[in-house]
């Protein structure tokens, strides 16, 4: 077999397993063996439309999952929920990994389907999967305009605040009244609240399970000026922190007019709840770390916690106590208070004790609250940081440690930060037998003087705080009041004021400190410095004639230097040109080659 047809044969067995690979990933996630279709779209869009208006639907399917055919199911407008008559999509393309089904019905009533995707026997397939639970069935709903719609609340005359999609605010015991439109309805129209504390109760509820759920039978009031749609009303007191509620007649359950999701509101009572640090400034490692736990509004139905975890450090976040949860709060305060609105708040605290941590610690927390068997993290969400901080004062001093000093009067500059408490003592031992009080603890500097000697001196700085926690910092200073000693060996060429006909000169020095050396240079006085630091000896080459003055300095690290120079006198001899006797022959043996490579080319 040759290389082309090798390479055609992989490509082929390369394809082959790709469409392998799509058909059975599709399959892994298929009811049955097969997946369930999805509604591309129905035109036109709606969710109320006119009567005998042709309503298209469009289905997918995954191309590759050997979907025999799609039907769509449902009640109302000619369809049913038979497969055997139900009504057949048509195939219309493929493209890519999709294929695509379509087909129309004509809009007489109000109407609910979905689609149905089968392979091989009709009665092996799957129907549409619907993310939108609407309560009694999940389905697509489309209402005729002319029929009895689904009851909807009227927002403008009910007369809460609204803080939030589907959320109205009252308060505790306030009555509640509502109001609900029926649309195409009349009087004698049967129409039902339900209520309740849990919310999925009433979004997943269904006709065989509505356990904590209460249904309320609403009165017709009177017919809605504008449209002239009989209005429902009902009263009831708010007894918990919220509750939601939704209303259903004969047509079916409220839905949301553009989503066609169920219209769940809620009511709630302004209740909020937040944690925070009981003490405003920074907790230490000698601290018991405290927490509040700050409750507006709550009922007899909650129960509140705090979680937390603790881990190393802001650069070490490895955990060194797991998320933890706390519910042993001790209730500290209780208020009742009128806000703007008139309304009677109640405000509850509760203390949590973490216990003490290790200075640099991170410790995270967030307030929870149990509700009829539901958790909730607090209003605001997100978790708390405190950092542990030392309970020591954090000093610094200067000058440094290993300083020095050619003077004996010295200015020493502090600072003291505290992250809790106040400073009680701050004391100066300045290692010279001598020491100091300050007392004055907004001064941040003090002035010494040493005696005229060259020494060394340990200063140490000593600060205690009211918290009964102390700190110190000390520097090593070096008051060196002499220069360094500086020689020139003996045996250093063309000494002073002697001449050099090469300019090539050498130095060899030595040099001492009482305490140490900062830096040596030589400055050669030909515009030429070298540093010598760490040497005993340099050379140098001169480029023209003349006397150059060559000064070596040496420094300490007091800023003493001393200072040595030397004359060097240079006189460079000038080059004479001389002939060779035999410049001429191999002149004339080099212009003999090149006449002869010249006529070789010729």
């Amino acid at each position: 077999m040759n290389k082309r047809k090798e390479g055609t044969l992989i490509l082929v067995l390369v394809i082959s397993l790709s469409m392998m690979v799509v058909f059975n990933q599709t399959i892994k996630i298929s009811a049955n063996n097969v997946p369930a279709p999805k509604l591309k779209e129905y035109t036109p869009a709606g969710f109320s439309l006119d009567n005998g208006t042709l309503i298209t639907v469009n289905y997918t399917v995954p191309r590759f999952a050997g979907i025999d055919g799609v039907f769509l199911v449902g009640e109302g407008s000619g369809l049913t929920t038979d497969l055997n008559s139900a009504l057949a999509l048509n195939y219309s393309h493929s493209y890519r990994d999709l294929s695509y089904y379509s087909g129309v019905f004509n809009l007489t009533e109000n109407t609910k389907f979905k689609g149905y995707a089968w392979s091989g026997e009709i009665t092996n397939g799957t129907y549409e999967e619907l993310s939108v639970f609407n309560h009694v069935d999940a389905w697509h709903y489309i209402y005729a305009r002319n029929s009895v719609h689904p009851p909807y609340l009227d927002e403008e005359i009910i007369s809460l605040p609204k803080v939030g999609t589907n959320t109205f605010l009252a308060d505790l015991n306030q009555t509640i009244t509502l109001k609900y439109i029926v649309r195409n309805g009349n009087p004698t129209d049967k129409v039902t609240l339900a209520l309740s504390v849990y919310r999925d109760r009433i979004s997943n509820g269904s006709l065989t399970n509505y356990d904590g759920v209460t249904f309320l039978d609403m009165d017709y009031e009177t017919n809605d000026t504008g449209t002239g749609f009989p209005v429902y009303t009902i009263s009831f007191n708010l007894t918990e922190r919220m509750i939601y509620f939704v209303a259903n007649n004969s047509a079916g359950w409220d839905l949301n007019a553009e989503t066609g999701e169920l219209q769940v509101y809620k009511i709630q009572n302004g209740f909020y709840f937040e944690s925070l640090p009981e003490e405003s400034d920074y907790y230490t490692d000698i601290d018991d770390v405290t927490v509040i736990l700050r409750t507006l509004n709550e009922t007899k139905n909650d129960e509140f916690g705090l979680c937390y975890k603790v881990e190393e450090s802001q650069t070490n976040r490895t955990e060194i106590v797991p998320l933890t949860d706390l519910t042993d709060g001790v209730l500290i305060n209780e208020t009742n208070v009128t806000n703007s609105d008139g309304w009677n708040d109640t405000i509850r605290e509760y203390r949590f004790n973490l216990g003490k941590f290790n200075k640099g610690n991170i410790i995270s927390f967030r307030a929870f609250n149990l509700y009829y068997g539901e958790r909730y993290n607090e209003t605001e969400g997100e978790f708390h940081e405190l950092e542990i901080y030392d309970s020591k004062p954090v000093l610094t001093l200067f000058p440094y440690s290993q300083t020095y000093f050619n003077y004996t009067t010295i200015t020493f500059n502090y600072t003291i930060q505290l992250a809790k408490g106040d400073i009680s003592e701050i004391f100066f031992n300045f290692g010279d037998g001598k020491t100091e009080n300050i007392t004055d603890f907004e001064k941040m500097s003090t002035v010494h003087s040493f005696a005229n000697e060259s020494k060394e001196y340990n200063v140490s700085l000593y600060v205690e705080t009211t918290l009964g926690t102390s700190e110190n910092i000390s520097s090593l200073i070096y008051i060196d009041l002499e220069m360094p000693t500086l020689l020139i060996d003996p045996k250093s060429t063309n000494t002073s004021l002697s001449k050099s006909t090469d300019g090539y000169v050498e130095l060899f020095f030595s040099y001492e400190d009482n305490f140490d050396i900062a830096c040596v240079y030589i400055d050669w006085g030909d515009g030429t410095v070298w540093n010598a630091t760490n040497s005993n000896s340099a050379s140098h080459q001169y480029t023209s004639s003349g006397d150059f003055e060559a000064k070596i300095v040496v420094t300490d690290k007091a800023g003493n230097n001393n200072t040595i120079s030397i004359i060097f006198s240079i006189e460079l001899q000038q080059e004479t040109t001389q002939t060779t006797p035999f410049a001429w022959a191999f002149s004339i043996f080099a212009l003999g080659i090149m006449i002869f490579i010249w006529k070789k080319k010729k």
